[in-house]
């Protein structure tokens, strides 16, 4: 057998012997915004409730939790920043710990109209993505 079909096998019996790599389907966290519409210069209250029977822990730096704002451009979901996803050595990384069936919130200002959501993350996984949100001036 060819050295590169061996590690093509190699690697997907990998990838399928571990599982989900990014998380599973089902999100640990049920993620929303307390609107769906929102004016340049609001608040968006944005509500993680924890729906898995585990305890979820969210880091981040400044703050936690590191959350990813994608923007719907032309009918897809792009990623167009995160807010709490980069640690320098003068900021402590921050730890929320969620018990199931509590929850945690926190806000941020609308900074650019359109339709936006947002991703709560755990190192490579995916624990929550919120409803979909649209910013008008």
């Amino acid at each position: 057998m060819p050295l590169r079909r061996f590690a093509l096998l190699v690697g997907a019996g990998a990838a399928v012997g571990c599982g989900n790599l990014f998380g599973p389907p089902d999100r640990a966290l049920k993620v929303e915004t307390n609107k769906a519409t929102y004016v340049l210069g609001d608040q968006v209250v944005v509500r993680m409730e924890n729906v898995s029977d585990r305890h979820v822990t969210m880091s981040g730096c400044p703050n936690a939790p590191a959350t990813i704002v994608d923007q719907q451009l032309n009918g897809h979901w792009v990623d167009v920043g995160a807010f709490n996803a980069t640690c320098l050595d003068n900021f402590g990384v921050q730890e929320v710990i969620l018990p199931p069936g509590h929850a945690f919130s926190f806000a941020i200002s609308v900074f650019d109209t359109g339709s936006y959501r947002f991703r709560v993350f755990q190192g490579s996984r995916i624990l929550g993505i919120s409803n979909a949100f649209t910013a008008t001036q």
